[in-house]
């Protein structure tokens, strides 16, 4: 997900004012890791130099969505064990 630099502005100066990162992130609802990368940007630029990635427009065609259904259904009939995540990672 994409934060604007605002947002994460607010999330390390809460945390400048004495909470811990678990604290923050579980605040924020951002993971720790997100946090600890934003603040060491802050530390070593005392700004956001990364922009947010603009959010991914394209739309699934009706044709695409049908590729995506055939390629799960024969996962799924090959191995019908696998996880949900084993079969997104065959599929995409």
């Amino acid at each position: 997900m994409a934060y604007d630099n605002k947002f994460k502005k607010r999330a390390v100066e809460y945390h400048k004012e004495g909470n811990s990162v678990r604290k923050t992130a579980k605040t924020f609802d951002i993971s720790p890791n997100t946090l600890n990368t934003w603040l060491k940007e802050y530390r070593e630029h005392g700004e956001f130099t990364i922009k947010p990635k603009p959010a991914n427009n394209t739309k699934l065609t009706e044709a695409g969505y049908l590729r995506i259904m055939m390629k799960m259904t024969i996962v799924i009939k090959r191995k019908p064990q696998n996880t949900l995540a084993l079969v997104r990672q065959r599929i995409f």
